[in-house]
């Protein structure tokens, strides 16, 4: 057995026939707990490991997003959103920085909504130092 470390997922595939006959399909995921000695991906059982292709429903394996490992305060972090129709940029903090087990650290922020999202990176945006000043738009 070879443990998984990269984050890995299996898909299965399921169908859902309603009262009118129509047949929805949607997909499940498990992650990748290891892999066999053949590379056949494990998912936990009931009991134990499972080689996933095993289940009927089977799908396939894709890359699963980043393992994250930790999370940070924002720390006086802030983002300048550059506004499209040239008013000032909207500017918001960083609510946390999370950290990937490659090392890897991105910024969580909130929106006007308080909708939490991961801050994705564009030329629409900066990220303000704590202590730095925000830009000043012309």
């Amino acid at each position: 057995m070879i443990p998984a470390t990269r984050p890995y997922k299996v898909r299965f595939k399921h169908e859902m026939t309603d009262n009118q006959g129509k047949t929805t399909t949607y997909y499940t995921e498990r992650p990748v707990i290891a892999w066999d000695d053949n590379g056949i991906p494990l998912v936990a059982g009931d009991r134990h490991l499972v080689p996933a292709n095993t289940y009927k429903n089977y799908a396939g394996l894709c890359e699963d997003d980043e393992n994250y490992i930790a999370a940070i305060p924002g720390d006086g972090w802030k983002i300048a959103w550059k506004q499209a129709d040239g008013s000032p940029d909207y500017i918001e903090p960083v609510l946390a920085w999370v950290v990937t087990s490659e090392g890897n650290a991105r910024p969580i922020s909130t929106d006007l909504n308080g909708e939490v999202d991961f801050v994705r990176p564009s030329s629409d945006i900066r990220m303000i130092a704590p202590g730095e000043e925000p830009p000043s738009n012309p």
